[in-house]
């Protein structure tokens, strides 16, 4: 496995809202950005903290008087992240009060944070949309930066990049200085289950790699070769060689699921989706694979860029029914 530089103390001071108590009007920019794979020969340490502009996020969780990175995540919008449904549900039995949710992401300068308040899980597929509003200074130029997702369904044979956090310790009483290592990890499709793996452990569409992540990294985003989001890592098992598998969620079930954004609520609306979110801080590749027939996701399969065609899955095949 690749070094890692040194770690460095990566701080930041938490606020409510940079745009709550501003009294003059600011542009506010956002960016889709595609993160291109590259082979990394199995599990790699990313020595450069900004790699991702602030797109993948660290998943910290605050219960019992401590604060631990759980998982990972990814910025489709503006405040709106993508993550694993189980990295959340594993405290879900707790006190809301007793509890809190911050997004991070090490970026030039510091950490960017971002206040959890919502999540909205996605029947038979272990993708949450997890709304948050923002809670660090505003970066240089007012400039957010979010994935790049497709609906496309990946080709076996084809390589894809997981991409997620470690922390540097277990466990920190604040999050205003945490250390957290991007890393990354990269393998072929061994397997496309259009519509699930299992019942229990890959209920909803998936696809199949041949390398190993760590739990850290669950809900963390795969990118393609051409860095267009497709998938969220759900889990990866542990084997001699090292080399997984790991299962990816992909996420086209999600692209026209209902939620309520609590950040930018003006310009997003009091309840949307991500395919109506296109053109406010949000881009989708082919969002019109994804259509909605009696309250569940249908979905006309495509798999090459350059091709019109669609295969069309129907839901009460796929696990997504409601």
């Amino acid at each position: 496995m690749p070094s890692v530089n040194a770690p460095r103390l990566q701080t930041a001071t938490y606020i409510a809202d940079p745009l709550a108590f501003r009294r003059r009007r600011i542009e506010l920019k956002f960016q889709n950005s595609n993160f291109a794979a590259f082979e990394s020969g199995g599990l790699a340490g990313i020595t450069n903290p900004d790699i991702f502009k602030g797109a993948v996020l660290g998943a910290v969780v605050g219960a019992d008087g401590w604060y631990r990175l759980v998982g990972s995540a990814v910025m489709v919008a503006p405040g709106i992240a993508l993550t694993a449904t189980h990295v959340l549900a594993e405290y879900a039995h707790y006190d809301p009060s007793a509890i809190s949710w911050t997004l991070m992401s090490p970026v030039e300068g510091g950490l960017m944070l971002w206040g959890g308040r919502q999540s909205f899980m996605s029947a038979g597929n272990d993708i949450a949309i997890f709304a948050s509003v923002a809670a660090s200074a505003l970066p240089p130029q007012n400039l957010y930066t979010t994935a790049f997702p497709s609906t496309r369904t990946p080709r076996l044979g084809e390589s894809l990049m997981i991409c997620g956090f470690r922390p540097q310790r277990e466990k920190y009483q604040d999050t205003s200085q945490f250390t957290i290592h991007p890393y990354i990890s990269t393998g072929k499709v061994t397997q496309v289950f259009a519509c699930g793996r299992d019942r229990v452990l890959m209920p909803g569409p998936c696809v199949e790699l041949d390398c190993h992540a760590v739990g850290s990294m669950s809900g963390g985003p795969v990118f393609d070769g051409d860095g267009y989001l497709v998938g969220i890592l759900s889990t990866s098992l542990e084997s001699a060689q090292l080399n997984g598998p790991s299962y990816v969620s992909l996420i086209w079930p999600v692209i026209a699921l209902s939620f309520r954004p609590h950040w930018l609520t003006e310009w997003l609306g009091e309840q949307t989706s991500l395919n109506r979110c296109i053109g406010k801080g949000c881009s989708i590749e082919r969002e019109e694979a994804v259509t909605v027939l009696n309250n569940a996701p249908v979905y006309r399969e495509w798999t090459t860029r350059g091709s019109s065609g669609f295969l069309e899955i129907d839901p009460k095949t796929s696990g997504l029914d409601s």
